[in-house]
């Protein structure tokens, strides 16, 4: 019940897909990454071996979010095992209980690496409660953005799982002159969206989200890649709250943006710009003089 709740929460705020129904646009096709097959429940664990594991590979899931937030605090071990061997598991670092990824961060043509180890070494383990506290913090983000689209404010609850300063901000603040004054409420949204803005950005650098440009057949594709399981979360998230289907580059102005739906193979597509827009009625115009032209030949 509270689940339905939520999405309907989630379709009123335009973060559902209008014909699917589904959470976080189309499918991300630029996506992969290998699942081990023997993944084992032990205790409150799930364990697999990184040395001796056969492997399959996921590409591009649409339904990852979708699943994810199904699995709440009274999922049983079965069902979240079950979930990690479709989609896959995460090796966290010992440290942070962050997915391992983070510890490589690419600067400057070469790569610093931070001193973090991998959760169990040759024979890596991830807690089962780590999928129920993404799949928490997942639902937050979502009813934080669908209420943040409707000009509302996230609740409390669910900034304390996402970035638990702001549900602590003072009802008051402090204006230019040095004077205390009420927090408007929409001051407090566009701060909000700032601040969901930000660690979105965040969790997409931490876990290695990436732009790739990939060319098969005619058509090229651009977009982004999940670099696993949590990366895929994270980009579903983030197209969810921006209420788009994925990248695409303007075919006017060459900007990459970010589309309501992804746009077909081979055809054009426009940004907002209003520069952009009268260049699309005017390839338009000259699409449908061609094919006149073509027509009476």
């Amino acid at each position: 019940m509270i689940l339905t709740r939520a999405w309907q929460s989630w379709q009123l705020g335009g973060l559902t897909d209008f014909k699917t129904g589904r959470l976080g646009g189309n499918t991300h096709p630029l996506s992969s990454w290998v699942v081990p097959t023997d993944i084992d429940i032990e205790g409150d664990r799930l364990c697999w071996d990184a040395s001796f594991s056969t492997y399959r590979t996921v590409h591009g899931p649409a339904k990852v979010l979708d699943e994810l937030v199904k699995i709440t605090v009274d999922t049983s071990q079965q069902k979240v095992a079950d979930f990690a061997r479709r989609w896959g598991v995460v090796g966290l670092c010992r440290e942070h209980m962050w997915p391992h990824v983070h510890s490589r961060y690419p600067g400057g043509g070469d790569e610093e690496v931070y001193g973090c180890t991998l959760l169990g070494g040759r024979r890596p383990f991830i807690p089962i409660e780590w999928y129920r506290q993404l799949a928490q913090r997942s639902r937050s983000v979502l009813n934080i953005a669908s209420r943040l689209h409707r000009g509302i404010p996230g609740e409390p609850e669910d900034w304390e799982v996402v970035v638990p300063e702001v549900a602590h901000w003072d009802d008051t603040v402090i204006n230019t002159r040095w004077k205390q004054v009420p927090y408007t409420k929409a001051a407090r949204v566009a701060d909000e969206r700032d601040a969901l803005g930000d660690v979105l950005d965040r969790w997409l650098d931490l876990t290695r989200t990436r732009i790739r440009f990939s060319w098969v057949g005619e058509h090229p594709t651009f977009g982004l890649a999940a670099s696993g399981l949590v990366s895929a979360v994270f980009m579903s998230l983030a197209f969810s709250a921006a209420r788009s289907g994925g990248l695409a580059v303007c075919s006017n102005c060459g900007r990459a943006y970010t589309p309501a739906r992804r746009p077909a193979a081979g055809r054009r597509c426009y940004c907002t710009d209003e520069q952009c827009q009268k260049a699309r009625v005017r390839d338009a115009q000259y699409d449908k003089r061609a094919r006149d032209r073509r027509g009476a030949s």
